[in-house]
């Protein structure tokens, strides 16, 4: 840009170089611009990534009876028992909750995780498709209760990607759990035929 600058203000170079130096000029802007956003994806992942250390980590713990048992829900995994007071008392009420307490399944508990679906990669799909792919949870309900869902004094419920937890975790995971509409489980729920 100096050069282009310095040689129509002289008017002695030839009529070719500011063009040229303005053509490198752009190139080299174009360079930065693009090492910036790969230096902020790259910020970004790394972000990423220490958040999902950390949750891994926290929840490793909680299942080692370590610390206060509380999770982020996009750790819960089939097979832990869990409090989660704003799920258990929302009704018909939708309320986005980011944290559960793990407990061993002998205690009162609120739910149990049974199955976790797998979304595909790619932008968020929306609400409908979230929707549409959980239906299979009410599948895995039955093998894993071993009654019918319409048979059964047991609720289902869900923790499923937001557009947010999509985004910034990479979360594509449908966790399956299952509770008892105003009341505690004792136990696992596997194969009771409730």
């Amino acid at each position: 840009m100096v050069l282009a600058v310095v040689a129509l203000v002289r008017r002695r170079a030839a009529v070719w170089v500011p063009g040229l130096a303005l053509i490198i000029g752009l190139v080299c802007t174009a360079l930065q611009v693009d090492q910036a956003v790969r230096s902020f994806d790259d910020l970004r992942d790394g972000v990423q990534q220490g958040l999902r250390d950390a949750a891994d980590r926290e929840a490793e713990e909680a299942r080692e009876g370590e610390g206060d048992g509380v999770v982020s829900t996009l750790r819960v995994e089939p097979g832990d028992c869990l409090d989660d007071p704003t799920v258990a008392g929302m009704g018909d009420e939708l309320v986005e909750t980011d944290e559960a307490t793990l407990v061993p399944c002998e205690d009162p508990h609120d739910f149990e995780a049974f199955a976790q679906l797998r979304m595909a990669d790619g932008d968020f799909p929306g609400q409908p498709a979230i929707d549409e792919e959980s239906r299979a949870c009410f599948e895995e309900f039955e093998t894993f209760v071993g009654a019918a869902y319409a048979d059964s004094d047991l609720e289902l419920y869900l923790y499923f990607p937001t557009e947010s937890s999509w985004d910034l975790f990479g979360d594509r995971t449908i966790t399956c759990l299952v509770g008892l509409p105003g009341d505690s489980l004792r136990g696992s729920m596997a194969g009771t035929e409730r």
